[in-house]
């Protein structure tokens, strides 16, 4: 069996919670492994203008990424993501094809079901006090040194904005469709594989309302 492995914002496969999973996945459990960069991250983003579409764009990947281990040889693949890994994962199980490809079906975990809604919490400020405040700073000194190495406009100063700055034009549609498409909550009702949410409850990146939102958005 085929397995890909997906990470989150801000980071790439190389990252250690990411290789833990493969690593064991395929000495232990005995699978082929991808484990993948996205769009705008790792080697993918040396070698690709191709923006982040945070999941819409990403999960046409994967079912590409499951079609290439199938012809490698996987008799099914399953696909886990994390975080943005997992709304990647998540915008893939409605996708035509994606019952053949992904027939090992998808693990999401902590994803978002509204990216546009995660992405302005976490751009949201915060006083000191606060108990995200360490988290919001992280991810602001995270998204200006993405501004630097991308060269992108440095007015950028949320994560909202690379969407409708860099992602809307390069793909010619409106950040409005972008934020629709890549919201797992508006395609999960058609999901054509097995799919599995994971969510902490006490998750202060992606809070666990989002895997409520998916529950009551798969439909019966």
């Amino acid at each position: 069996p085929g397995l890909i492995a997906v990470h989150g914002l801000f980071s790439n496969r190389l990252f250690d919670y990411v290789r833990e999973i493969a690593v064991r996945a395929y000495f232990d459990w005995g699978f082929n492994v991808a484990a993948v960069d996205l769009r705008s991250f790792g080697v993918t983003d040396l070698l690709s203008h191709a923006p982040s579409t945070a999941g819409w764009k990403e999960g046409e990947d994967m079912v590409f990424a499951a079609r290439h281990l199938k012809r490698l040889g996987s008799s099914s693949v399953g696909a886990l993501g994390i975080s943005l890994g997992a709304s990647s994962v998540l915008n893939a199980a409605h996708l035509p094809g994606a019952e053949v490809a992904l027939d090992g079906g998808i693990l999401a975990v902590c994803g978002p079901a509204d990216t546009r809604r995660a992405a302005e919490r976490l751009s949201r400020k915060v006083p000191r006090s606060h108990p995200a405040y360490a988290i919001n700073r992280m991810f602001l000194a995270m998204l200006r040194s993405r501004v630097r190495a991308g060269r992108w406009p440095e007015e950028i100063d949320t994560l909202v904005e690379p969407i409708e700055a860099i992602a809307a034009p390069y793909y010619g549609i409106s950040a409005e469709e972008i934020w629709e498409r890549s919201s797992a909550r508006n395609h999960i009702a058609g999901a054509r594989v097995p799919v599995l949410a994971l969510h902490s409850e006490d998750d202060m990146i992606i809070p666990v309302e989002h895997a409520r939102m998916l529950d009551e958005a798969k439909g019966d």
